[in-house]
């Protein structure tokens, strides 16, 4: 075999390594929808602030969806902060310092973490990441724009 051939069977094997990896990758991300209702987080098909459960190290593609007839917000986190006797957010937030993918439907931002989300009637935005082992523990999904969180616009979400 020639020096070339050799050259361009190299770079051919290395090319198909690397779109089989992102293949993959894109093949074993988990699909998870969380509908934002009056008042509660629903992961589709299943019930009102049910715990939503996360595998640490897995992949995930998460479809924050409002479908309910006021706006909403989503944050993840532990220790509710109160600010003049109101929640208002959370003391450590879940995907603070994680890699996250932000993904719209023509657009997509990558971020060194992300916080809060708020969305209007009607609005979706998916999130790409992956939950590190440290992150492993019981967490908080909330809703706190004004009253919403005091209804009951929160659910466990645990990283096992």
């Amino acid at each position: 075999m020639s020096k070339w051939n050799r050259f361009f069977a190299i770079v051919s094997m290395v090319l198909l390594a690397v779109a089989s990896s992102a293949f993959a990758q894109d093949v074993e991300r988990i699909e998870l929808v969380i509908e934002l209702h009056e008042y509660n987080f629903t992961v589709a098909g299943g019930e009102a602030n049910a715990p939503i459960v996360f595998q640490a190290g897995q992949p995930y593609s998460v479809v924050f969806s409002n479908v309910g007839m006021m706006e909403h917000e989503v944050l993840i986190g532990r220790t509710v902060l109160v600010e003049d006797g109101v929640p208002d957010g959370y003391e450590t937030n879940l995907l603070d310092a994680t890699p996250v993918d932000l993904v719209g439907d023509d657009w997509e931002v990558g971020t060194s973490g992300f916080v809060e989300v708020e969305l209007e009637p009607g609005q979706s935005v998916t999130i790409h990441f992956t939950l590190p082992d440290e992150l492993i523990g019981t967490w908080e999904i909330g809703c706190f724009i004004a009253g919403h969180y005091q209804a009951g616009m929160l659910a466990p979400v645990i990283v096992e």
